[in-house]
Formats: structure tokens, sequence, C-alpha cells
């Protein structure tokens, strides 16, 4: 026998073990075999030490080489139509170690994982100012599966919010139950025990808002409120009523 060339056996993975063994104890079973060996007709021998003896056992069939797969796609705005790809966004791929690799969109919003080992992974693609999408795949063994991501923009804020709090103009204390009121619409708050109140969610722009209590002069001031921002009137102060 002409042996080329030695490996490790576990590196080797056979699709049969079946063998002429000609000495050792192992007969025709591979029993701790120490050495593999592969002929230049890709015949794969491995060594029997067992019995006191060194032979070689011949195995019939081809090792199983490495599988390998490829998951590309495309990054698209969704809040566009049609939809437009995303250069630059940060795709990462993980697998059940974590992660193995991140890369950025070109420019027509592509990106492409090559030469990954046949495993189910799980993929992220994400952009400041936009919403993250992700999805889980399972690899195919030299395809490349088309996995595409669909980001939607974050959109700018339209509503404000108004805070603060109302005291008696005279003892200084705080007033519950005043009723704070944005003129022209139906947006109100009433303030709590410790005399404040919060108002959310409201559309930018300039208001007039009312304080009334019925024991206290109504007040009317002036407010803007600003998309995204909070604005405060933390010193209202109410006149209380003639006696």
């Amino acid at each position: 026998m002409a042996r080329c060339r030695a490996a490790s056996l576990k590196d080797l993975q056979f699709k049969s073990q079946i063998g002429d063994g000609f000495r050792g104890a192992s007969g025709n079973h591979l029993i701790a075999p120490s050495e593999v060996a592969i002929s230049l007709d890709g015949t794969i021998f491995v060594a029997d030490t067992l019995g006191g003896g060194i032979g070689w056992l011949r195995v019939f069939g081809e090792p199983v080489p490495p599988q390998f797969g490829t998951v590309g796609g495309l990054v698209r705005n969704m809040g566009t139509q049609p939809p437009s790809p995303i250069s630059e966004a940060t795709v990462s791929i993980l697998d059940a170690n974590g992660l193995v690799a991140t890369q950025m969109t070109n420019i027509n919003g592509e990106y492409r994982f090559e030469s990954l080992p046949l495993a189910t992974y799980f993929l992220t693609a994400d952009k400041f100012g936009y919403t993250t999408d992700s999805a889980s795949v399972d690899l195919v063994a030299d395809q490349t599966v088309i996995v595409n991501f669909n980001l939607y923009p974050h959109l700018p804020p339209t509503v404000g919010y108004y805070v603060g709090a109302v005291y008696n103009d005279v003892t200084n204390q705080a007033i519950p139950e005043v009723t704070v009121h944005l003129i022209g619409t139906s947006l109100s708050a009433t303030t709590d025990i410790h005399g404040r109140f919060n108002m959310d969610d409201i559309p930018a722009g300039d208001y007039q808002v009312e304080f009334m209590h019925e024991d206290y002069i109504t007040l009317t001031r002036d407010l803007h409120i600003v998309a995204g921002q909070t604005t405060r009137h933390d010193t209202i102060r109410l006149t209380p009523l003639p006696s």
C-alpha cells in the first residue's frame, strides 16, 4: 500500500467503516485507531494498534467534506414608494455561540455573508433613524439564501407636553382640583393634592390656557408647545375670590 499523507482521525468523517484488516486484534472493526493515511487513489487507511501489533485497516468511502452556505439580500426603506435601498445599514449575523460577523450595506443596500458553516443563524439590520428588523435562517449547502430586511424611518415628533403646579397667591399653598384647559380644544387636566398637573400629547403650536377653580379668579396665559419637548409652568398663582 502506498500512503501519501496522514491526517488526524477527528478531522475526518466517514460514510462507511467497512475494512478488511489484515493484522491486529480488532479484525474488521475500527477500534482505537492512532493514525489515518490516504493513498494516492483516495482510499483511506486507519492504523490499528491493538493486539500487540500495528496493522492497517482499509476504509471504503470518501471523507465527507465540510459544507458551507451563503446568506445575502437587501435592506430597504419602507417609508418610500417604491421602497428604496438603505446604504450603510449595519447587518449582524449570530449563531448559537454569539456574534459571527457584521457588515455595512453597500450603496445599493446589499449585504452578503459567504462561506458559512451550515447552521441556523439569526440576523438583524438597523440604522440610526430607522426601526430594526430581524430574521432567522437555515443555510443550504452551496446555495445563497435570500433574506431581505424592511426598515421604517422614525417619524419626527409632532406633539409636546405641558406640566406645572398651581399655588394660592396669598398663602403659597398648593391648590388641588384646579381645571387646566387649553382654550379652543378638548384638552384639559386637573391638579392633584400637591397642585401639580400633567398634559400629554398636545399638538405643537400656540395656545391660551386657563386655570379655573370655583374659589379663585380664573387666570389665562399664553402657552407655546414645541414638538418633542416639555413646557413647564411651575409657579402658576391664583388669587382667591373676595369673600
